[in-house]
């Protein structure tokens, strides 16, 4: 685990602590943790990254899902949610990391690899 990442890690379980009555003060509180870098830019692709994805993809299927993420701007999880909802019918679906966890119904359940 990172320094920083530790540090802010066990400020909030002291805050944790001292707030559920366990930790009589937050001796976390006087920590200064240097400002959190924000990256976000780094991860955004420019149009004409995305328009090169798009002409690299030889699989029309492919193709059509990209644009639909890109132009909708959703996430993976949530396409694939919307698909097996509206494909299978489950009104329950719900994304880990690495599966798709539909139900059809309550008592019932199936794992569908991403």
């Amino acid at each position: 685990m990172a320094k920083p990442l530790l540090a802010v890690t066990l400020g909030d379980l002291q805050a944790f602590g001292q707030r559920t009555g366990y930790l009589p003060l937050n001796v976390g509180a006087a920590l200064k943790l240097p400002p959190k870098k924000d990256r976000l830019a780094e991860r955004i692709l420019s149009e004409t990254q995305v328009h090169r994805i798009l002409a690299l993809e030889p699989n029309r299927r492919n193709q059509a899902l990209l644009r639909l993420l890109y132009a909708g701007g959703l996430r993976v999880s949530e396409l694939a949610t919307h698909l097996v909802q509206a494909t299978l019918g489950h009104a329950s679906v719900a994304t880990t990391g690495r599966y798709l966890h539909a139900r059809p119904t309550d008592s019932s359940a199936r794992y569908l690899a991403v």
